[in-house]
């Protein structure tokens, strides 16, 4: 399943007070797949907005399958298109903090372990006030193939021959 938490990074996890007040909210969730052979491109288009009337930030957690490549990440905020770099965690995270510590708005995607579960976060820093943000996120994964247990195999095949001879 999917599991979302919304708040302030710095006190995630923490008891109330002006925390609960400073949150982002995933308004809703598109998910489009295209198959081709055994590989599924997948999007998700994440729509985050900010009720209050102060900047806050939004934090998402999702897994994503064992399998996956996530190859891009893009942010659509006030008409803007701003697609994400790839770059060393601890460096993407330094870079992050102190863009919302200047008042900017940032946007940081990263593969985290929560409860020995490896998960992905999406953290949207200093939404505007009344503001919206739509995140897509794109990934590839490799579609596993199982095979059908050879009882389902021997009835179909009985059943065409049935077929066959009652014509």
């Amino acid at each position: 399943g999917i599991n979302a938490e919304y708040g302030n990074y710095e006190n995630d996890g923490g008891g109330g007070g002006e925390e609960e007040e400073e949150r982002g909210q995933l308004e809703r969730m598109v998910v489009s797949a295209e198959v081709i052979e055994f590989v599924s491109q997948v999007k998700l288009f994440q729509y985050y907005s900010n009720p209050l009337s102060i900047e806050a930030e939004a934090v998402y957690i999702f897994p994503i399958d064992d399998y996956a490549a996530v190859c891009n990440f893009e942010a659509y905020v006030d008409g803007k298109r701003i697609v994400a770099r790839i770059k060393e965690k601890e460096v993407a995270v330094k870079e992050y903090r102190e863009a919302v510590s200047q008042g900017h708005g940032a946007y940081l995607m990263q593969k985290e372990k929560v409860e020995d579960e490896e998960v992905f976060s999406v953290r949207i820093g200093n939404l505007k006030s009344k503001g919206t943000v739509l995140i897509c996120i794109t990934y590839l994964t490799e579609l596993q193939v199982t095979p059908l247990p050879s009882s389902l195999i021997n009835n179909n095949n009985n059943n065409n021959n049935n077929n066959n001879n009652n014509n």
